[in-house]
């Protein structure tokens, strides 16, 4: 994670991602490019070095620091371990509450401000910038991860246990996290030396491949980060950034609180007719939880529904009452916005405080951000705001709008044919609604019998065959054969942000040694946790981290899901659907 994206939302990922995870770690190569870049940070051929001294010391900086020792965010070693230790060292995740993040997070932005500082003088008082990579790129990704890797622990956090305390310390640190990144990405001298190292002929062929594709994405970075411009222009792109940030956390925020507003109670037993067992006790449960309904159960109710994603797609799929699949998928539908649905009928302290709070409608937002990135990519000289993102992409916006024609003109006839089919299957069941027309709350119903009536197979009956834990064994003994490697539990070495959240090592399968950690955070949890699936890195494989008496920083990542959780004791199964709505929409910087 460099540090121009610690202000970035996190991105939608999924299960399947581990496999290019299992592959890269075989061909001993990390899965991102920004952690094989520092992957690579070995000595070039021999050359006169001029190292860049980057730390002061100050009476007022070690009285900090003492300050900060008891903070389990601001004396976290950033995978970086004082001894050479087996035992990775990752965050103390149940330890970090909001009131740690100010002063970890002021305390960091502080430090980033001296190195850049001093980095840059560096720089200015040598006519003969560095000319290897270890004297250049080291020192600027020893500085990116003093705040990047804390940052990114907040973030994660407040994806995944978010709180009003949480928010209060994200929304107070958020300006002076983008204020340092901008300054670090617009250093003027760091952005000179980069250019210089490529037009060195003989260092720039000292550099791997891979070590000059680095360099490359940094001279790009450093221009899409405003480098270039001066006075007002930069004073004014600073103030965009700036807003775009709180914006899009802004957005996130009115879409989780949507969310959690909505719900709807059912008393009547015809009124959740054709919802499976698990979808029953799945309701029955949130009836107990959020509902306050301690006599709810499965088989007598009552039933409490929600806009978290099982919750929806169970309605949406198998609900016979038409009523409540349409005021579902409206309140889905509409959430976060002015025509956003809040229960009448549940009286939970989220639906009070969505009321209290205002409607949380997001299209002013969407409005102000689109205006907002337009500004933006003028002032770095595009036409749009697309050109900026086509701009680290290997496609070119012409290219991408063509694939999607292209998908388009073959894709929508199939889908008329198949909306005709469904259509036809409704009337012959003597659908009423197949005769006024069907609507989008009754596609995801009539489709999911008619895929049970052509095939012979109900959702639930693959449900056994998919339990969770069968499911993670059978994949990790996958990835054995394929890339070589050992998968197992490592649950309890490590602190974890919540009981329902796994700790896995990655082994090499000839050696034993480790190559690689990850987080594995299954369910939903719709009172603090974002809806969608993502993956990020923790900390990033790194031969400029590494340890004492270590030659790299291991790499580890969380990968989190939504998906649904154990009622009592039993076992749940992984539920995969085309339907599925896996992502939300993020406002991207």
């Amino acid at each position: 994670m460099s540090l121009r994206a610690v202000v970035s939302p996190a991105r939608s990922f999924s299960f399947r991602a581990l496999s290019s995870t299992f592959a890269s770690v075989r061909a001993h190569r990390p899965p991102t490019l920004s952690a094989a870049l520092r992957r690579v940070s070995a000595p070039i051929a021999p050359r006169p070095r001029r190292t860049m001294t980057t730390t002061t010391t100050t009476t007022a900086a070690v009285a900090g620091a003492a300050d900060l020792s008891s903070n389990p965010l601001a004396s976290w070693q950033l995978g970086k371990s004082a001894e050479q230790s087996s035992a990775p060292d990752l965050p103390r995740w149940n330890s970090i509450t909001p009131e740690h993040v100010r002063p970890a997070i002021d305390a960091a932005v502080a430090e980033v401000t001296r190195e850049i500082d001093a980095i840059e003088a560096a720089l200015l008082e040598n006519p003969n910038p560095p000319s290897d990579w270890k004297s250049l790129m080291d020192p600027l990704e020893r500085l990116s991860e003093k705040l990047s890797r804390p940052w990114g622990v907040v973030s994660h956090l407040k994806g995944v246990k978010d709180s009003e305390a949480l928010r209060e310390a994200y929304d107070a640190c958020q300006p002076s996290v983008v204020g340092a990144s901008l300054r670090v990405g617009q250093s003027r001298p760091v952005y000179d030396a980069l250019v210089a190292l490529q037009g060195d002929a003989d260092a720039w062929s000292a550099l791997t491949p891979a070590q000059r594709r680095a360099v490359e994405c940094e001279v790009r970075d450093a221009k899409l980060a405003g480098v270039a411009l001066d006075g007002a222009e930069k004073e004014r792109y600073n103030e965009i950034a700036k807003e775009l940030s709180a914006l899009s956390t802004e957005f996130s925020n009115n879409v989780l609180d949507a969310t959690k507003a909505f719900s709807e109670l059912i008393v009547d037993k015809a009124g959740v007719e054709g919802l499976p067992a698990s979808a029953l006790e799945m309701a029955a449960q949130t009836a107990k939880t959020k509902g306050g309904r301690e006599d709810a159960s499965a088989a007598d109710g009552p039933w409490m529904f929600t806009l978290d994603a099982p919750s929806y797609m169970a309605v949406r799929s198998h609900a016979k009452n038409r009523d409540l699949r349409e005021k579902v998928y409206r309140a889905y539908l509409a959430r976060a916005s002015e025509f956003m649905v809040k229960s009448d009928s549940d009286d939970t302290k989220e639906a009070k405080e969505g009321k209290k709070k205002g409607d949380g409608d997001n299209a002013p937002l969407i409005e102000k951000i689109l205006s907002l990135r337009k500004e933006k990519a003028k002032l770095l000289g595009y036409d749009t705001f697309a050109d900026v993102s086509m701009a680290k992409k290997m496609a070119t916006l012409d290219r991408a709008e063509a694939l999607l024609e292209d998908i388009r003109a073959k894709a929508r006839p199939a889908a008329e044919r198949e909306l005709e089919e469904i259509r036809a299957f409704a009337k012959e069941q003597g659908a009423p609604e197949a005769d006024t027309g069907l609507m989008q709350w009754d596609v995801g119903y009539w489709s999911e019998r008619l895929r049970e009536a052509k095939y012979e197979l109900k959702e639930e009956d693959l449900r056994p065959y998919f339990q969770l834990p069968a499911v993670i064994d059978g994949m990790f003994d996958l990835a054995s054969k394929l890339f070589g490697v050992v998968v197992e539990p490592a649950d309890g070495e490590v602190e974890v942000w919540h009981p329902d959240v796994r700790f896995f090592r990655l082994s090499d399968g000839a050696t034993g040694k480790p190559r690689a950690y990850f987080y594995l955070d299954p369910y939903t949890r719709p009172a603090e946790k974002r809806g969608g699936a993502w993956m990020d890195d923790v900390v990033g494989r790194s031969a400029a981290m590494a340890s004492p008496g270590s030659d790299v920083r291991l790499p580890t990542a969380h990968m989190v899901c939504n998906g649904t959780p154990p009622v009592g004791d039993k076992v749940r199964s992984i539920h995969w659907s085309p339907y599925d709505p896996v992502g939300e929409v993020n406002a991207d910087p």
